[in-house]
């Protein structure tokens, strides 16, 4: 595999795949998901790869989108065509990493922000550093994403304070949402995926992989129909002031003028 954001490592059944653009704290490009995604293919296909670990280098596990650069020259944004930059977008990962009939363990650390929350939230489990913050931050952006999988994680009333204030929460509040499995010092983070990894790289995948399956289709609708409906509700926020008004006022260095529409 060719890849320019990523690394990648397989040993003892277990395939790290770390997102590689510290410089900006791993921040999502469509480049970082075509990659991804081609990673991801080759664990479904790949019978020595067991279970799947997902972090991230340097300072943060990952800190969204990349509103200075979501296209690419390999990928450019698709102006005037809404609802294909929604299809495009981060959301598609969602399924992409539920459909994996393999286990997925998120090894999160200093933040993990609006797509990247979401990414995370997204894997079978999470491990966080005592240090991280999460975030879905897309109201403060003018934006929208996230409401595919939290609601079916922590239920209605807590995902609405969470997604419309944006507001960021701790790891060890995560944990006792029941969103993240284990919290442990930056020192023991490796110690404590790498247990698990190993364990599950020796269990039954197959079954686990059907596990994910019956799992996925019985929290409420289906997880294909709210990958969806959260496109097709993107698609419509692409054109709005606010959303505009998000990316300006970051791009600033401002607080965004927001006026609900």
């Amino acid at each position: 595999m060719n890849l320019d954001n990523l690394l990648v490592s397989d040993l003892d059944g277990i395939r790290t795949v770390t997102l590689n653009r510290p410089g900006s704290l791993n921040a999502i490009t469509y480049d970082v998901l075509e990659e991804l995604e081609e990673v991801i293919r080759d664990c479904k296909y790949n019978e020595k790869v067991r279970v799947i670990v997902l972090k991230g280098a340097g300072k943060a596990f990952c800190a969204g989108d990349d509103l200075k650069g979501m296209g690419t020259a390999k990928t450019p944004l698709p102006e005037g065509l809404p609802l294909k930059r929604a299809e495009i977008g981060y959301s598609r990962f969602i399924l992409t990493l539920r459909q994996l009939d393999k286990p997925v363990l998120a090894q999160v650390h200093g933040f993990a922000l609006g797509a990247g929350c979401d990414l995370a939230f997204s894997c079978d489990m999470i491990f966080a550093a005592k240090e991280t913050k999460f975030g879905l931050v897309f109201a403060k952006r003018g934006a929208l994403g996230g409401t595919a999988v939290l609601p079916k994680i922590i239920g209605y009333q807590k995902a609405c304070e969470l997604l419309f204030s944006g507001d960021m929460f701790t790891a060890e509040e995560a944990h006792q949402m029941g969103i993240v499995n284990y919290v442990a010092s930056q020192e023991e983070i490796d110690e404590l995926v790498n247990k698990w990894a190993h364990r599950f790289a020796k269990a039954p995948t197959g079954q686990i992989g059907m596990m994910k399956k019956a799992i996925n289709q019985s929290i409420g609708e289906s997880l294909e129909r709210s990958v969806d409906y959260q496109r097709y509700i993107q698609a419509l926020m692409y054109n709005t002031h606010d959303s505009n008004e998000g990316v300006s006022a970051f791009l600033e260095k401002r607080e965004p003028h927001f006026i609900g529409k």
